[in-house]
């Protein structure tokens, strides 16, 4: 029964700190799994932004880093400069009456570096794909930096939800595991008297 609890509370543990999975992770490990900064800002290449977020919950609960891993392992330069991307991605694809000016850019990008680090790049390409899909709303090109600063707080309350939600179903399963692991008292005082009983049997 003991152990039991331990893997339920373990469950619980576990999904306190579930956005955060890498955030043991030396930049130089990241580094080794990525490459270099090129390749790095090639393998989360906006073009793969479909791709990589057709699977939501890979999105929310996979291995990708956080911004703020990859400002640790290639600098805050890179983490920026891929944000910019994202931003300029979306701009192109609103098709703006009035572009966002360089400097709008590269601040939404800063801003949402200091702000967000605790998110997932697949998450940031994840709320990009939602905000294409007017799932924030329709804005009918006059989209600005301050509705993209402004809908990524939705798009932090939707996933604090997908967390809680996966929470829920693996302290159920931990629940599960639990029970297949133990028997009420009233189970383990009949084995014990059918144990006496055996033992007493033996002896004679």
């Amino acid at each position: 029964m003991q152990n039991s609890c331990k893997t339920l509370e373990a469950a619980k543990d576990n999904h306190r700190n579930i956005s955060s999975q890498l955030v043991d992770i030396k930049p130089s490990e990241l580094v080794a799994r990525y490459g270099d900064q090129n390749r790095f800002l090639q393998t989360f290449h906006v073009n793969n932004q479909i791709t990589y977020t057709n699977d939501e919950q890979r999105c929310h609960f996979g291995t990708a880093p956080t911004l703020a891993q990859v400002s640790e392992a290639y600098g805050q330069r890179t983490t920026e400069e891929w944000l910019i991307y994202q931003i300029v991605d979306l701009s192109e694809f609103c098709k703006l009456r009035s572009k966002l000016t360089d400097t709008q850019v590269k601040q939404t990008a800063q801003l949402i570096m200091n702000a967000y680090g605790y998110l997932k790049v697949t998450e940031i390409m994840l709320y990009f794909r939602r905000f294409k899909f007017g799932q924030y709303g329709r804005f009918y090109g006059s989209v600005d930096a301050m509705i993209i600063l402004d809908c990524i707080k939705k798009f932090c309350n939707e996933r604090r939800d997908a967390i809680h939600r996966q929470q829920e179903v693996e302290e159920q399963q931990a629940r599960e595991q639990q029970m297949r692991g133990c028997i009420s008292w009233e189970e383990y005082q009949r084995k014990e008297k059918e144990r006496e009983n055996a033992a007493e049997k033996d002896s004679q």
